[in-house]
């Protein structure tokens, strides 16, 4: 054991030793409650991060529309809002010609910011949207799979196995049934929006990415409870 006189001659443990003093009783539990409290918060603090994104590109996707279909402007409005966008933003990765057409393609599925709400668009992260704008041609299977998405907390990986394998159709259960708030800051969607690079980006901040097997998806059963899918656990963040 390292000890040394102080000036007063006391024996003191040198601070090594002190490091290792045990906590007093609760002190665990209490560590535990304060990091959920944390999580929470980051969880809170990234979802409304992340609706105002979603919130932004819509409004830029109806300009760009609006002008194209009402004022004439032609594609190349586009790709010169993109270079102008990204030498003023040069950090954040949401300024591609290919995004701003995403943009477009938001607004043209969601013609009013209000529909987005309501549907539990905004809640997503922006791969999420792009997914059921890329793997869904209807309203209705949009809406049902955005809503499922967030009531379920599906990975990204997750949400493009059940387009692929036709939950809906699988199932058909009522949309009247889910709850529309993302609420766990423990389900994947939510560890996925935590770290969505077009959230942290925007707000200058940035984050490291995690990846996640893909067969996980693929290799585990589908769980059915009351006609519902919880799917924890199976996603994984493709790069």
């Amino acid at each position: 054991m390292n000890r040394h006189i102080s000036p007063a001659g006391m024996d003191v443990p040198d601070e090594e030793e002190k490091g290792a003093v045990l906590m007093p009783s609760g002190y665990a539990s209490w560590l535990e409650d304060v990091k959920g409290r944390v999580r929470t918060t980051q969880f809170r603090a990234a979802r409304a991060a992340n609706t105002e994104v979603i919130r932004l590109y819509w409004s830029i996707g109806h300009d760009i529309l609006e002008r194209q279909e009402k004022l004439g402007w032609g594609a190349q409005v586009v790709k010169r809002l993109a270079e102008d966008l990204r030498a003023e933003f040069p950090d954040q990765r949401g300024w591609s010609p290919s995004n701003l057409k995403y943009m477009r393609m938001l607004a043209r599925a969601w013609p009013t910011l209000d529909a987005i709400g309501p549907q539990a668009v905004d809640q997503l992260p922006w791969g999420h949207v792009r997914m059921l704008l890329d793997k869904l041609s209807t309203q209705e299977d949009r809406n049902w799979y955005a809503r499922q998405a967030v009531a379920d907390g599906w990975s990204r990986a997750v949400l493009a196995y059940q387009i692929d394998t036709k939950l809906k159709d699988r199932i058909n259960v009522a949309q009247s049934n889910f709850a529309v708030t993302l609420d766990s800051p423990d389900s994947e969607l939510a560890q996925e929006m935590v770290k969505d690079p077009y959230v942290f980006e925007h707000v200058a901040l940035t984050t490291p990415l995690v990846e996640h097997d893909v067969e996980k998806v693929r290799r585990r059963p589908l769980p059915m409870h009351h006609h519902r899918c919880h799917l924890a656990g199976y996603g994984y963040r493709p790069t």
